[in-house]
């Protein structure tokens, strides 16, 4: 290992003002009926725009 190297540890994700967030149950199978191809994400997306907050696990993400 070397030596003096600092300890790094990943950045908080930015607080943008106007930005939705997500909240509440993740879209089920049923949400994704006839499109083979979609993930949760992509429902989520539709929802909320292009870039929006995930709070989901505890820990929010920004999404895009």
């Amino acid at each position: 290992m070397l030596r003096d190297m600092p300890d790094y540890a990943p950045s908080l994700p930015p607080t943008l003002d106007d930005v939705p967030s997500a909240e509440g149950p993740l879209p089920t199978q049923a949400d994704l009926a006839g499109r083979p191809y979609a993930l949760p994400i992509d429902v989520l997306a539709e929802l909320h725009g292009p870039i929006f907050y995930a709070d989901y696990g505890g820990v929010r993400k920004l999404c895009a």
